[in-house]
């Protein structure tokens, strides 16, 4: 599928593991003004939509081909295309930490023309690999229109984990917290919990159809993970009224880092009641345009950078 031509505005090439990003990306661009279109899976179709694109961005996960980024990148720059890379918390973390993703992320910089990250501490977090980035949250629809719904009779907490990145999502502090507040309803969301030995109030809900009707019965979001980078969920439950209990600091969370901090915070979100000022700051400060409108932007300036180095060269 080729990237539409209408006169004046930008093309912007998506590329995204995950779908659900990628779609809303493209949605949102394209309600902002620009030509956005998602793009294919095979090689072949990427390099074909690449010849119409004026930005090319990918956002590149550890579960993904790296050498297919290099690739990419390599072929849009020799079409004088600009390539962004997009990164979220978990891509930031395996460079952090695994030592053949960093290699291959610096190696990826090297045909990077801009790196973005949806969360400040990405951003430093980026700096001590010596990849410069720009902060812009990403944007999210519909959070606008969550509505306030009454708190379930019964305390109720939801989380999130998949079965192959437990230890990342503390799924093991998750049970252990359940344990301690036998009479709380524990939900996961994303896992089966297959192989998993829970307490009796734990339930695993598997890959949840109606994220609304999950977070009408719960009381809490618990998110305890080894990294994050801009939390969708934290932000979802926040609209919600929901109170959030985070090991990371954010507006109108609790911060827990541990078990012990959990369970405190936990009875403490319990007795507050609906979440009123969290969903009014998410509604501030994410539930428009403005995301959409940075990056929108964002990728003008580029272009714009572009043309003006390739008249400088006397290209």
């Amino acid at each position: 599928m080729m990237i539409s031509r209408k006169r004046g505005r930008i093309r912007v090439l998506i590329d995204d593991s995950e779908r659900r990003r990628r779609d809303t990306l493209v949605r949102l661009l394209t309600a902002a003004g620009a030509d956005a279109v998602a793009a294919g899976t095979r090689l072949r179709t990427i390099l074909r939509q690449t010849m119409s694109a004026d930005i090319v961005q990918r956002t590149v996960f550890i579960e993904c081909d790296q050498t297919k980024t290099m690739r990419i990148f390599r072929w849009a720059r020799l079409m004088r295309k600009r390539t962004v890379r997009y990164w979220v918390g978990s891509d930031v973390y395996f460079a952090l930490t695994n030592e053949r993703v960093r290699i291959m992320a610096k190696r990826i910089n090297r045909l990077t023309h801009a790196n973005i990250v949806v969360a400040p501490h990405l951003k430093d977090e980026l700096a001590e690999l010596g990849i410069e980035s720009v902060y812009i949250p990403y944007p999210l629809e519909g959070l606008a229109s969550m509505s306030l719904s009454p708190l379930p009779s019964k305390a109720c907490v939801v989380c999130y984990c998949v079965p192959a990145k437990r230890e990342f999502y503390g799924l093991d502090m998750v049970l252990e917290i359940a344990r301690r507040m036998g009479d709380v309803r524990f939900q996961v969301v994303g896992d089966s919990g297959d192989g998993v030995r829970m307490p009796p109030n734990v339930h695993f809900l598997g890959i949840a159809d109606n994220m609304d009707k999950v977070y009408e019965e719960s009381s809490v979001l618990l998110r305890i993970v080894r990294h994050d980078g801009l939390s969708r969920m934290v932000l979802e439950a926040l609209s919600r009224g929901r109170n959030v209990v985070y090991n990371y600091l954010f507006p109108h969370c609790l911060l827990a880092r541990d078990v012990d901090e959990s369970v405190v915070a936990l009875s403490k979100a319990f007795a507050a009641g609906v979440n009123v000022t969290g969903a009014q700051y998410v509604r501030n400060e994410y539930a428009d345009d403005r995301q959409s409108r940075a990056l929108l932007s964002f990728y003008e300036n580029l272009r714009a950078a572009g043309r003006r180095a390739m008249r400088t060269s006397g290209s």
